[in-house]
């Protein structure tokens, strides 16, 4: 519907992107005219101890290297992801807020074609055992909850607000999820109860400890549509210093409800965002495009024209307007 709007802005095709990874590799290798094989080392060297080179994230599977982008706007979502070592890749652009589903094709294109570091695990039926116990609340952080769920004989987890999806056993105690890459496992604390374990990217594990099924989690208040309560559990959690309760942490969580779909979800969270931090000029221009997702321009108008009124030369609340006919 609108082209120019692209992933991350760019205007291209899956072909053109391949031909680009390919590009990269080549040069690499020493066979480009454009680029030089010290020059794309450096590109894919990281910066600052990160994991980041020059354009390109550097993703690493099982001690293989890779190297990868992705962009992401309202309807649209592109993912690059190539070899550093053999000449395998893959672009993906797809007309849908489904991140997840990218991360599916390229580990299918992965398992296809053989790409070095990518493993082919079994599934296996879950245990009895964990069929019983495993099901629960687990806390991820001092505002959210992790929900296990059994449907039948199998296992299923999700964040609140989110479609949970299905845990799947393989070999080790350990449990995959389709839509991505790191592994889940349970292990019992000293009173016996099951606590969560959640591998994460850069290697360190997440604890999390299992929960009684009360007292309500900031975020169950605010999903249950109790705005009094919830806003009194962020205003502790802000006052506290406490991390689930900062502006930054609410505006990612927002962004990240946005991008997933669960449009509903960004709103509240981008409004309780407005009434923890009312003097910030950049949380009335987040609630603003989110009500520009919505085609709620009225409301749109009203939050970008607050965000002017904190912050008069704000680029993103100017362009907005402009663009919604101010």
């Amino acid at each position: 519907r609108y082209p120019e709007l692209a992933a991350a802005g760019l205007w291209t095709t899956s072909q053109d992107l391949a031909r680009f990874a390919l590009g990269v590799q080549q040069a690499l290798g020493g066979h480009s005219k454009l680029v030089s094989a010290a020059l794309a080392r450096d590109m894919l060297t990281a910066r600052a101890g990160g994991d980041y080179g020059l354009g390109f994230g550097l993703p690493q599977e099982n001690g293989e290297a890779y190297f990868a982008h992705g962009g992401w706007n309202e309807g649209f979502c592109a993912s690059l992801m190539a070899s550093q070592t053999v000449g395998q890749g893959v672009a993906i652009l797809i007309n849908a807020n489904q991140p997840a589903l990218m991360d599916e094709l390229r580990r299918a294109v992965a398992h296809e074609y053989g790409w070095p570091g990518f493993r082919t695990l079994t599934p296996l039926p879950a245990s009895a055992e964990a069929l019983e116990k495993a099901p629960g609340r687990y806390r991820l952080n001092a505002e959210q909850v992790v929900q296990v769920t059994r449907q039948g004989s199998r296992l299923f987890m999700g964040a609140l607000g989110e479609p949970a999806k299905e845990l799947v056993p393989v070999a080790g105690g350990r449990y995959l999820q389709r839509e991505q890459d790191q592994a889940r496992s349970f292990e019992a604390d000293a009173d016996g109860r099951w606590a969560l374990r959640l591998e994460r990217q850069d290697g360190v594990a997440q604890r999390l400890p299992r929960l009684a099924d009360t007292p309500p989690m900031p975020r169950e208040l605010l999903l249950a549509g109790d705005k009094e309560a919830a806003l009194a559990a962020y205003l502790a959690l802000r006052d506290s210093g406490d991390e689930a309760g900062s502006e930054a942490y609410l505006n990612r969580q927002a962004y990240a409800q946005l991008r997933g779909g669960s449009k509903p979800l960004a709103l509240a969270l981008m409004q309780l965002n407005t009434q923890l931090y009312p003097a910030s000029a950049n949380t009335w221009d987040g609630l603003g495009e989110v009500h520009g997702v919505l085609a709620d321009k009225a409301q749109a108008r009203l939050a970008y024209r607050k965000a002017l009124s904190l912050q008069p030369n704000l680029p993103s609340a100017q362009a907005a307007l402009r663009q919604l006919g101010d």
